[in-house]
């Protein structure tokens, strides 16, 4: 997999678990400044200062996308088609071949930064889920199964029975299930 593709399906996951609901403080991205950050880490170019308003509508964008996560084992295939075709159609998009001798060729793709930012980050997740969906298939994006914990990941174990966004909540649940397990052989 080229890493082109591997960070659009890295910012999926990551833009969809800015929101943690098993935190005390669940909401990563608390301001704009908070944002900001976030897409620079990425190396996502900004036209300059977004509004509240944008920012608003990015947060509301990241809901959608961990809808679309939380419903992939419930809904059916045009359904989910029908939302991520939503997202890619927000935008313009230049794509152009990139050809690499001794390299595979790849199709890479620009928004210009004139587009509104939630506009180009919509464009942006519909391609790394597409993409996701493409290399692992829906069976591998998945929600941590330990409740109240809704990260989401994607699950690249050989079997495919990762349940688990991670060590922490892996232990959390087994910690309690065996302890429920006692309880229940107590009485």
């Amino acid at each position: 997999m080229s890493h082109y593709r591997e960070q659009f399906i890295q910012f999926v996951v990551d833009f969809a678990n800015t929101y943690d609901p098993f935190l005390d403080e669940p909401e990563f991205l608390r301001t704009p400044a908070d944002l900001q950050e976030f897409l620079q880490q990425r190396h996502i170019e900004m036209s300059g200062p977004f509004t509240e308003i944008e920012f608003m509508r990015v947060r509301q964008l990241r809901d959608r996308l961990r809808d679309i996560f939380l419903r992939l084992e419930t809904s059916d295939a045009a359904e989910i088609e029908g939302t991520i075709n939503s997202l890619l159609g927000t935008s313009p998009v230049n794509l152009q071949a990139s050809i690499s001798e001794g390299e595979p060729t790849e199709i890479k793709y620009e928004i210009p930064t004139t587009v509104a930012l939630v506009e180009r980050l919509a464009v942006q997740t519909g391609l790394g889920l597409t993409l996701a969906l493409q290399q692992y298939g829906a069976e591998r994006l998945k929600v941590c199964a330990a409740a109240p914990c809704q990260e989401v990941f994607i699950d690249v174990s050989k079997n495919k029975s990762r349940r688990f966004c991670g060590e922490r909540c892996a232990n959390r649940y087994n910690v309690a299930h065996f302890r429920e397990r006692q309880r229940s052989d107590k009485d």
